[in-house]
């Protein structure tokens, strides 16, 4: 009998007749079977638009069409990091991103790859490919690896094809006790399965779930310690050289520490074991955004459990007990900031009111879009119409949320872009701190400082070491920096105040005013909130400050923070 390269080969046929007789089809199919890079070669002499969710999984399908040789392929994300896709190529694979700031519809075949992570953008654009599909008369192929597709199946009315795979026994082992320290248990199961699991012939690795990247670097410090393994961190800015060394084959064991990118994204064949911490990092907004640590879905929870179990036997290990409740999966559309997602609408002439959502956001998430939209004169609002400002469109252009986007060009019509970029590269990695306990300077002196000296050392791998840095995320920020504009008109100190003051104007509407109990309120949400110990505000007596935006540990903290200049 044949041998199918990738499982999903032997659907061939039954996938290009589906797309022929329908405009729209979903594909359900288990992560690890080859829909991402085979779906794309069926088409390959159509215009087809590939979409995924994160950079890090358009640089591996990039990659992968590449090397088959066998079509015309460009990319394009939201960063102008990488080359950017060329219109002559067949195939183009976007960032979600990238997708909704091009807009451009004029393709045979559109496919939308990880639908059911349900990211606001992901939900704003297939509201729009509804209201556009019948006038552009394109294909669109929703894939999903995941069993919860039903109510998206409903909002296209599309065909459903559902790809069953074989999978392989696996053993599932769960706390007795709930422990208060994930990180340290984690360390304890991995130890564990080093000694107790000796090294077989093809899959012997262990993967790990962990809610964030200062989670991943904390677990890193202690296994790193463990003699004859390999440690590999994975989270969202992976660089394509450190992605492949995951997949090479090895003697010794590797244990990788990822968030949740490798639920679904990223599928490593020599996965042997899972350690599930059952948690993961999501932005939440109540009137402002924060970075909050949540329990996984039942959804995740099965997604992580096959990570191990695709070309054999797998084991799991949970990190929590057999009876503790994990929670539902909530679309980011009814729990997030939607101003960005609702001036990149209006920049595209599409009417609001007019799009059907998969999920209707709530009333109080529209409304202070649109105050925020307002206090920075994106949109005029008269008897409820909305009309787009020229400034609204100039912030529109920008690959940042409408708050940075603002700050960034009150630096320009500052004159002062050289160190709004350097801020900017800075503080829009949420998913690192840069900050350092040990500095006697104000957070925004501080970034700066660390960036400029980052940027002229010969040695960067040795700065990040001697000052306690993230590399990847400094790695990211330059990256960023080269992107954007350099010019500046002032001098380097009056540069510095003007930044100062335009960051406060900025985000005035993040103003924290200081109780006497040590703790700050935020004035618009009432929240009470803390100056984490790693600013340099934090044994500072400053009544009024404002802030980018907050972070969950222990507590709500505030992140990147300023003075309160009038």
């Amino acid at each position: 009998m044949y041998e199918y390269k990738l499982k999903i080969q032997k659907y061939k046929d039954v996938i290009v007749k589906l797309v022929k007789n329908n405009n729209v089809v979903v594909i359900r199919a288990p992560t690890g079977c080859g829909k991402s890079t085979y779906v794309p070669l069926l088409f390959k002499d159509k215009k087809v638009a590939v979409i995924e969710p994160r950079r890090i999984a358009v640089m591996s399908l990039y990659n992968t069409l590449v090397k088959s040789n066998e079509l015309n392929v460009g990319y394009k994300m939201r960063f102008n990091i990488k080359v950017p896709s060329n219109s002559e190529y067949f195939t183009n694979i976007y960032t979600d991103g990238a997708f909704l700031a091009n807009l451009d519809l004029n393709y045979d075949v559109i496919i939308i790859d990880e639908i059911h992570e349900r990211s606001v953008r992901t939900d704003v654009l297939l509201s729009i490919l509804k209201n556009k599909i019948k006038e552009k008369k394109f294909k669109l192929i929703l894939m999903s690896a995941t069993v919860d597709v039903d109510k998206i199946t409903n909002f296209f009315n599309a065909h459903l094809l559902d790809i069953k795979m074989k999978t392989f026994p696996i053993e599932i082992n769960y706390l007795d006790v709930p422990t208060p320290d994930y990180i340290n248990q984690s360390y304890l199961t991995i130890k564990n399965i080093i000694k107790n699991y000796p090294l077989d012939e093809d899959r012997n690795d262990i993967l790990v779930f962990l809610p964030g990247s200062d989670d991943i670097e904390e677990l890193y410090r202690l296994v790193s310690k463990i003699p004859s393994i390999l440690s590999y961190k994975i989270y969202s800015v992976l660089s394509d050289e450190e992605q492949s060394k995951i997949f090479e084959s090895t003697q010794i064991r590797k244990v990788i520490l990822s968030t949740n990118i490798c639920e679904t994204s990223l599928t490593i064949p020599s996965v042997k074991y899972v350690i599930d911490t059952g948690l993961y990092k999501v932005k939440i907004f109540n009137g402002i955004s924060y970075l909050g640590i949540k329990s996984i879905s039942d959804e995740s929870a099965l997604q992580r459990i096959g990570r191990c179990n695709r070309l054999g036997p797998g084991v799991v290990y949970k990190v929590y007990t057999k009876s503790q409740k994990l929670e539902q999966n909530i679309p980011e559309m009814v729990r997030s900031d939607l101003s960005t997602m609702i001036l990149l609408v209006l920049s595209h002439k599409i009417d609001l009111m007019n799009l059907d959502f998969i999920d209707l956001p709530r009333r109080s998430q529209i409304q202070s879009a649109l105050d925020i939209l307002e206090l920075f004169k994106c949109i005029k609002i008269n008897n409820n119409d909305l009309t787009l400002t020229s400034y609204g469109i100039r912030l529109s252009y920008h690959p940042f949320d409408v708050h940075l986007a603002n700050f960034y060009e009150k630096c320009i019509e500052n004159k002062i872009t050289k160190y709004g970029s350097i801020l900017l590269s800075m503080i829009s990695l949420e998913n690192f701190n840069f900050l350092n306990s040990d500095s006697k300077e104000l957070d925004i002196r501080y970034l700066v400082r660390i960036f400029e000296e980052y940027k002229n050392s010969s040695n960067k791998r040795k700065y990040v070491i001697d000052n306690n840095l993230p590399s990847k995320g400094m790695s990211m920020a330059l990256q960023i920096y080269k992107s954007l504009r350099k010019n500046c008109s002032v001098s380097d100190e009056n540069a510095i105040e003007i930044l100062e003051k335009v960051f406060s104007d900025s985000f005035k509407h993040n103003l924290c005013v200081k109780s006497n109990d040590g703790s700050y309120i935020h004035q618009n949400t009432k929240q009470k909130v803390f100056i984490h110990p790693s600013s340099g505000y934090f044994k500072r007596n400053i009544r009024k400050v404002v802030i980018v935006n907050l972070f969950y540990s222990t507590k709500l903290y505030m992140r990147i923070v300023g003075n309160y200049i009038i």
